[in-house]
């Protein structure tokens, strides 16, 4: 059976038409978030399931609400975190919230101190940002976006398995580092050359849901890898790495 999130995201992709996303476009965006961010893994779950998502919903909760996905959540800090114009961060923004989404300018946050999901909203323009909980998780804000009643017929909890691949060889250099310089967003070849010379390489820890079109990549552009089912502890520790590399 389905988790709740599960069946809730089943439901955004048939509510709405997402545009394709080529893949190292994906890579990239996937990148510069993990940089940026240690996102909890149900969120990840949304942004890779949903990677594309460009949407408004207007209903009797949300005036105009955008919902940002994997290749707008960067651009969706603009005007809270950070100011575009001045090319300046916005210092009376908190650093640990990450805004998901925005109803006509109103943002709703997720704080990444939390060991959860929990939605946190403000009302902008105000001269100061008040947040106030708004949901009690990422489910029953996404109930609210979609308009969708609250049931009782979910898991309990869903049996996440992280998955971590690990690059341990190459059968084609040339091709091998078109695709990592592309996957790691790397500003020259000679920094992909680098990393190559410290295989093993990590190149993927996340849900399993998000290997099937990495490994299809890893075949196609020549690396050999390995793949290996990790705890959740591992699985955090390999975000804390990634986003030094």
């Amino acid at each position: 059976m389905k988790s709740r999130l599960e069946q809730l995201l089943d439901e955004l992709l048939r509510q709405i038409d997402i545009p394709a996303m080529e893949q190292a476009m994906s890579k990239q965006y996937k990148s510069q978030i993990r940089r940026r961010w240690e996102l909890p893994a149900d969120y990840w779950m949304l942004l890779e399931r949903c990677c594309g998502l460009r949407t408004v919903w207007s209903n009797d909760t949300y005036e105009a609400l955008e919902l940002w996905g994997l290749d707008t959540l960067v651009k969706g800090q603009e005007g809270y975190a950070y100011n575009p114009v001045e090319q300046k961060v916005i210092k009376d923004w908190d650093e640990h919230l990450v805004v998901i989404a925005s109803d006509a300018g109103d943002p709703y946050c997720l704080d990444l101190r939390r060991n959860d999901t929990a939605v946190f909203w403000a009302e902008h323009g105000a001269g100061t940002w008040d947040f106030q909980p708004a949901f009690d998780c990422l489910e029953d804000f996404l109930e609210s976006v979609l308009d969708v009643p609250k049931t009782q017929e979910y898991e309990t909890a869903y049996p996440y398995h992280y998955i971590r691949l690990i690059v341990t060889g190459i059968s084609d250099t040339k091709k091998a580092l078109v695709f990592l310089k592309q996957h790691f967003g790397d500003s020259s070849f000679q920094q992909t050359k680098d990393r190559l010379k410290e295989l093993p390489l990590l190149i993927y820890s996340g849900l399993d849901t998000g290997t099937a079109p990495l490994e299809n990549s890893l075949d196609r552009w020549g690396l050999m890898y390995e793949k290996q089912q990790i705890s959740l502890e591992k699985f955090l520790e390999d975000q804390a790495y990634i986003r030094n590399l």
